[in-house]
């Protein structure tokens, strides 16, 4: 492509608001730069060219329009739900990126310490007695996924709440490539359907796949283990039955990550579910309040949810003692690999070679739904707007009230 080396780019509306984007979501100069020159391709890129357009488009992290009193009102609205269970450098890059407030740090961190002093503390690096870690080791991204459930919400014996989760992270890079919101994760055929889903979207496949050894993965490591054959064939290094890795759930890469998901979100909500239950208004063994619980909470978590796996993808990984993994921001690490010594290590796919695969396979369909149209369509009616993190409790009382009527 014929590069363009005139003044064009200070038209370029989405170059800026890219530049923007990247700044604020804490990348540096010289992970941009690779972004720049793949992206915006049509233009001559260096490490020169690029401090000239941010300081041209005036661009930095921080804005002298955000006030401390912007500030001041969004960490204080973020401490009145899941957000305090944030550290400062947490919350520091959520109120930059969902509020667009533009600060420095250490004004969070003195924020944080005037509202909630006891709860910094708590949740200051070095309180909690870290595990030693273990040696790990990967030649890049999408060589392993690691997937695997998560039941925290769930409560007793994984039934009181219909709130799971599954998902799947990239073992060299660490980020989160989905998570799925269900009111189970235990049935083989919505795994399978949530990994096919994937494929059709990333256009690519591991090399293998690292999980438990659970009744649920069944239908998902059958497609895994067919298309990796089918695309290396029986001369490749990689058969379809050792594309499979198998080991106990704590062992997965991706329970760090729950742990992390638990600590800083979850805990939240597992509060006001549990309030529910103890003050009589939730019966987890009628169908009615737990599809209610569906309805109001699997959208909210799906949010959340959102917002978390963005604000872990580009936060910052630190080097690690004892890890042979690359410190840096894990959508930088899985974008470009090379730049950390590492090679793109996944297998490229097709919708023709996904769709063979759903063939042999038994899975849910795409339009399949965690609750019924008609009770939804009766819970729309009283609660048409969306549920604020805030109005979980009364929500669920109103409609319980309310949809019992039609039932």
């Amino acid at each position: 492509m014929k590069r363009i080396r005139n003044e064009e780019w200070k038209l370029d509306g989405n170059l800026k608001s890219e530049l923007q984007r990247l700044i604020n979501e804490g990348f540096q100069r010289q992970e941009i730069l690779p972004f720049m020159q793949r992206d915006y391709s049509q233009y001559a890129w260096s490490s020169r060219t690029l401090d000239r357009r941010i300081e041209f488009f005036k661009l930095c992290k921080c804005d002298n329009e955000s006030s401390v009193n912007d500030a001041y009102k969004a960490i204080s609205n973020e401490l009145q739900g899941p957000g305090a269970l944030l550290g400062y450098r947490a919350m520091h890059k959520k109120i930059n990126q969902v509020h667009k407030v533009k600060i420095p740090r250490d004004v969070v961190y003195a924020i944080m310490g005037d509202i909630d002093p006891k709860g910094l503390e708590q949740r200051r690096p070095g309180v909690k007695k870290k595990k030693e870690k273990k040696s790990f080791e990967s030649p890049g991204p999408n060589f392993v996924h690691s997937l695997d459930g998560h039941d925290k919400l769930m409560g007793f014996q994984n039934w009181t709440f219909p709130l799971a989760v599954y998902g799947c992270i990239d073992t060299c890079s660490r980020k989160l490539l989905w998570i799925k919101i269900w009111t189970s994760n235990s049935d083989p055929k919505y795994p399978g359907l949530w990994y096919v889903q994937y494929l059709k979207r990333s256009k690519i496949i591991a090399r293998k796949l690292r999980i438990d050894k659970g009744t649920e993965t069944i239908e998902m490591t059958g497609i895994h283990a067919f298309l990796v054959q089918k695309l290396l064939g029986t001369d490749g290094d990689d058969t379809g039955a050792e594309s499979i890795i198998y080991g106990p759930s704590t062992s997965n890469q991706i329970e760090r990550w729950w742990r992390e998901l638990h600590e800083k979100l979850e805990r939240y909500f597992k509060v006001i579910l549990m309030k529910l239950k103890t003050r009589g208004h939730y019966n987890p063994n009628t169908q009615l309040d737990r599809d209610l619980i569906a309805f109001i909470m699997v959208p909210i978590l799906e949010h959340e949810v959102a917002i978390f796996i963005k604000l872990w993808n580009t936060h910052r990984i630190r080097k690690q003692r004892g890890v042979s993994l690359p410190d840096g921001i894990p959508d930088h690490i899985y974008n470009f690999p090379e730049k950390y010594g590492l090679e793109e290590c996944g297998l490229r796919i097709s919708d023709k070679d996904v769709a063979a695969a759903e063939d042999v396979a038994t899975i849910a369909s795409d339009n399949e739904d965690y609750i019924s149209d008609n009770f939804r369509k009766i819970c729309k009616k009283y609660a048409p707007n969306e549920i604020k993190n805030d109005q979980i409790y009364d929500t669920f009382i109103y409609l319980k009230k309310k949809v019992a009527q039609h039932t």
